[in-house]
C-alpha cells in the first residue's frame, strides 16, 4: 500500500524561501509482503557473498540459518514494516527528514502497545538499488527507500524500567 504525503512541499529549514518536497512513507501490511522482502534481501546478501563483498563474512550465517531453517533474522518476522521513501532528487536530505520521520515513529509505538526495530538489511539492500527488491515496492520512478523500521506486538514487555540515578542539570 503506498501512502502519499499530504503536501507537495514543504519550507527548508535551511531557507524559508525555498520548497522542498516531503517525504512519504510506505506501509507493507501483509506477513506474505514482508517475506517476500525477506527473501529478496537475504537472495541480495548471497550475491554480495558469491561476489567475495567486504560485507560477506558477516552474514553467511543469516543466510544459512535462513536456508536451512526459515528463521528470518532480516525482518525477524514482523507483520508489518514500514517502509520510508523520498524523492531521488532531495538526497541526501530527504534520508536524514525521513530517519527523524521514522525515529518520531519509534517513539510513539509503545503508546500503541507496539515495538519497533530499525530494518538495517532492508535498507542496505534497497539503498543498493537492488532491483528485485525495488520491484517488490513498486515505487516510482522518482522516490528511493531511505529506511525502514519493523513494527509488531513485542514478544516480552517490562513492568518497570531500570532504575537510573537522577538527571542532574546545570543552567548558565
Amino acid at each position: 500500500m503506498y501512502i502519499p504525503s499530504a503536501g507537495k512541499q514543504a519550507n527548508c529549514a535551511c531557507n524559508n524561501n525555498v520548497k522542498a518536497p516531503l517525504s512519504n512513507q510506505v506501509t507493507l501490511e501483509s506477513a506474505t509482503v514482508v517475506d517476500a522482502k525477506t527473501a529478496a534481501t537475504i537472495d541480495w546478501i548471497e550475491e554480495a557473498i558469491k561476489t567475495a563483498s567486504p560485507i560477506a563474512p558477516y552474514f553467511k550465517a543469516i543466510v544459512n540459518k535462513y536456508r536451512k531453517t526459515g528463521h528470518d533474522g532480516i525482518l525477524r518476522g514482523a507483520p508489518c514494516l514500514i517502509a520510508a521513501i523520498a524523492p531521488k532528487n532531495f538526497m541526501p536530505r530527504g534520508r536524514d527528514n525521513t530517519h527523524f520521520s521514522l525515529a518520531y515513529a519509534e517513539l510513539y509505538a509503545p503508546t500503541l502497545e507496539l515495538g519497533t526495530c530499525w530494518a538495517g538489511f532492508f535498507e542496505a539492500c534497497a539503498l543498493s538499488g537492488y532491483q528485485p527488491l525495488l520491484d517488490l515496492l513498486k515505487l516510482p520512478e522518482d522516490m528511493s527507500v531511505t529506511g525502514g523500521i519493523m513494527v509488531g506486538y513485542p514478544k516480552y514487555t517490562y513492568k518497570r524500567l531500570v532504575d537510573r540515578k537522577p538527571l542532574q542539570v546545570i543552567w548558565q
